[in-house]
């Protein structure tokens, strides 16, 4: 940050009773949650009026989360709090030299355009202000922006817990949509589109389907033939039967290779070994053991293996890598786990139940990056933590090596070690990462590339919160809906997005679906697609400017989408369609919660209850779902026949089974 943060590679207070970071100090301190690392930064160095620092430091108390309890040093992610900083500067710079109210609560619109674009072209700079005026300026990255949105949503959270006086009170709704009115002009001015201006960065996500083709790939990679016998050569090496790599791939040396065994050389002879002129024991030995490996890689593919998989150890070992690639991606976009956790997964962490799902068991229960996320892992993963598992020369169980770390080499097999493995860094699964998206891209072509350039980790965790909204929807890739249909079920991952990233992104996620959905609806035209109240009032808005418009211009579409949005309070996502709290029918909701008086979706909804609210939607991917849940309930009413005039469940069942029938009309029958 520019010099702002200094390394300390010993640190020790020169009063063990001085509690450090007090609003009075100048210098604080930090402390790396990850590295354990401690710097300092003076705030003397930082441009700004006095009582602007004192409001930045108690913002930085709250947004750092905890103090340590030997000397209170703030405890958080050195990357995150530079990235804050950077934006708590800029706007200390903001306050200090442009006429603005005193309280930030007062500034509006006005101001925050003028912070907004300054920034954007680098009037405002993290030391001051200039007076640049040259269109050939490059304009700011796009994490200048991100950081000023990320100071004005921490001030609102922390007002609101007391912990400062002052904070942002302007009020948006879609961050997207504020951006484009604040600097969308001067983006275009510069021939940027805002949409290709905010592709990516930490606020974006990799494209819904971009991410459906990749899963769609990981798959293939792990279910391929080359992987399972790639697994089965791994599991042979850990036997008592391991070959060395001139007995599987043939000496390096081309006269060797004519008097030597091998397994390539016995698959290419048809499975016949050259009559030796010594028959010794050894050689004996080698060629029971080649072929032994042939029948186990037969087994692993259910067919005879006709021809050499690969030439060389550098081949296999290519393979494997390409493995732990497609396993990398799966995991990030699946789970969205963090980079730092995954890398400190170890196998031994988990246990494999009954049905096969890797369960979390390790006492261990938080590690320096917090609680761990991946409670368990099932279908698609589990099949990737196998393979992770199993492509090794040696137990990582027993080892207690990471999922990641590698062992494939000759020298380790009968002397195995932790210390032996290859281990993996949050670099290596960012290489990997990038690795196996950059032959995506040369398979797909150009056109992948233009519209997601590149994959970071950071956006596959934003990713599965937009993906775990769609689980139920059809505008998802099948595979993908199905692991995560599947996954909703499950007892350690049914708080899904809780804890993967913070409210206003989770917000912000929701937000964007409900235009989606609207926008949908709104263009369906006469098709039996969704069912609810909700669809029959925009389409009722369609026709109503149909009529005014003859045509539906994207700008009149766009205005009845974001008009239509600003009337939806929640959305809460159900296996049979959506509970979708509008203002207008909010009163009419049957969640309501008796204590409060209020709809209370996440504890008290269920298809009983939410098949005749108003507030329900539901389209044709559901349903399936309904159907079943009709089959469900009128299987109770022929259980019990006598009870259908005196027991409210019977009641409730033929309630579900009318509004079953009437939204399975609406859906086309």
């Amino acid at each position: 940050m520019r010099g702002l943060l200094i390394r300390h590679e010993q640190f020790k207070p020169v009063n063990e009773r001085i509690h450090l970071n007090r609003l009075i100090d100048n210098v604080w301190y930090l402390k790396d949650t990850k590295t354990e690392h401690i710097y300092s930064f003076d705030w003397n160095s930082i441009v700004g009026k006095t009582e602007h620092k004192i409001w930045a430091k108690e913002l930085i108390k709250f947004y750092s989360g905890t103090y340590s309890s030997e000397h209170g040093l703030l405890n958080c992610r050195y990357s995150t709090f530079k990235g804050f900083m950077q934006g708590l500067r800029r706007i200390l710079v903001y306050r200090c030299f442009y006429d603005v109210p005193e309280h930030i609560a007062d500034w509006g619109f006005k101001e925050l355009r003028t912070l907004t674009r300054d920034v954007l072209c680098r009037r405002i700079t993290l030391d001051g202000i200039t007076d640049i005026e040259n269109r050939d300026v490059k304009l700011a990255s796009r994490g200048s922006i991100d950081s000023i949105f990320a100071v004005m949503s921490a001030s609102k959270e922390a007002f609101e817990d007391g912990a400062i006086s002052d904070c942002f009170s302007f009020h948006y709704r879609n961050r997207f949509h504020i951006c484009e009115k604040l600097f969308g002009d001067l983006l275009t001015s510069r021939g940027i589109h805002i949409t290709e201006y905010f592709r990516g960065g930490s606020f974006g996500e990799v494209r819904h389907e971009v991410v459906s083709l990749l899963v769609a790939e990981c798959i293939k990679v792990l279910e391929s033939d080359q992987t399972k016998l790639a697994i089965a050569l791994c599991k042979f090496q850990r036997s008592d039967n391991a070959l060395h790599h001139n007995l599987i791939y043939g000496p390096a040396n081309l006269k060797k290779q004519e008097t030597r065994v091998s397994l390539n050389k016995y698959i290419r002879s048809k499975f016949n070994f050259q009559r030796a002129t010594k028959n010794h024991p050894d050689r004996q030995n080698a060629r029971r053991r080649i072929a032994l490996l042939h029948e186990t890689l037969c087994d692993a593919v259910g067919y005879q293996v006709t021809e050499p998989i690969w030439l060389n150890h550098g081949e296999f070992s290519s393979y494997c890598l390409e493995v732990y690639e497609a396993v990398a991606f799966l995991f990030l976009a699946l789970t969205g786990v963090r980079i730092s956790e995954l890398v400190s997964l170890r196998v031994s962490d988990f246990t494999i139940d009954k049905y096969g799902d890797w369960v979390f068991s390790s006492k261990v229960e938080k590690t320096h990056d917090g609680t761990r996320e991946l409670r368990v892992m099932h279908g698609i993963l589990a099949e990737a933590a196998n393979s992770l598992a199993e492509l090794s020369y040696t137990d990582k169980r027993r080892d207690n090596a990471g999922f990641f770390d590698r062992n494939l080499s000759q020298n380790y097999i009968d002397r195995a070690h932790p210390d032996n493995y290859t281990t993996c860094s949050d670099n290596s699964l960012r290489a990997y990462i990038n690795r196996f998206y950059k032959k995506f891209q040369d398979t797909h072509g150009n056109q992948v590339a233009y519209v997601q350039p590149s994959i970071s980790p950071h956006q596959l965790r934003h990713s599965f919160v937009g993906f775990s909204i769609r689980r139920f929807g059809g505008s998802i890739q099948e595979a993908l809906r199905k692991y995560l249909l599947h996954s909703s079920h499950k007892e350690y991952t049914n708080h899904y997005t809780r804890g993967k990233l913070t409210e206003t992104i989770i917000n912000h996620y929701e937000e964007e679906y409900i235009e989606e959905l609207i926008r949908r609806i709104a263009t369906s035209g006469d098709k039996h697609e969704f069912s609810g109240k909700l669809v029959f009032q925009i389409k009722k808005r369609v026709n109503q400017l149909l009529k005014t418009h003859k045509v539906l211009t994207p700008k009149t579409l766009s205005d009845l989408v974001d008009e239509e949005a600003e009337n939806v309070i929640s959305i809460k996502v159900h296996s049979f369609g959506f509970c979708i709290l509008t203002k207008q029918e909010c009163k009419n909701a049957r969640c309501i919660n008796p204590k409060t008086n209020l709809p209370d979706p996440k504890q008290l909804s269920g298809f009983s209850v939410c098949s005749g609210c108003s507030n329900r939607l539901s389209e044709k991917t559901h349903k399936e779902v309904i159907t079943r849940r009709a089959l469900a309930h009128q299987d109770f009413l022929n259980k019990y026949p006598l009870k259908q005039h005196c027991n409210k469940a019977v009641k409730a069942s033929r309630d579900a089974i009318k509004h079953a029938e009437i939204i399975i009309n609406e859906l086309g029958g």
